[in-house]
């Protein structure tokens, strides 16, 4: 299996009433140990620019490894400390059964869309 390094960027919710108080963390390519620390600098700066409600987007996600659940398992866990809320969005079916098994959703809800994740947050804001 080719490997395809993990790029990660972060942005503000658009539209109206966009605020750093939500922000989209971008994930594409591998998700694994080697992607954790541009993963946890995603979310240190989300969290010094004031978000309050964090969103990753799987979309151009194309593996999931052990290492890589353990990220986001510390990130979430991280998160429910500061009173932030993580919101998942365009996980796939397989990665969705596997984030069912840790019981990731139980901290993170999942949504099928960046649309609904948004709305989501707003609502719980």
């Amino acid at each position: 299996m080719l490997r395809k390094d993990l790029k990660v960027d972060i942005r503000k919710v658009a539209g109206p009433a966009a605020s750093a108080a939500m922000q989209i963390i971008d994930l594409q390519g591998d998700v694994n140990s080697t992607g954790e620390a541009a993963i946890k600098q995603a979310y240190n700066t989300a969290t010094t620019e004031g978000a309050r409600h964090i969103l990753f987007n799987f979309e151009k996600v194309d593996y999931i490894n052990t290492s890589g659940i353990a990220v986001l398992i510390s990130i979430v866990m991280e998160a429910q400390k500061a009173q932030q809320k993580v919101l998942l969005f365009q996980v796939n079916r397989h990665y969705q059964k596997i984030f069912d098994l840790v019981r990731l959703p139980m901290y993170a809800k999942i949504y099928n869309s960046e649309v609904e994740a948004v709305a989501a947050a707003r609502a719980e804001s």
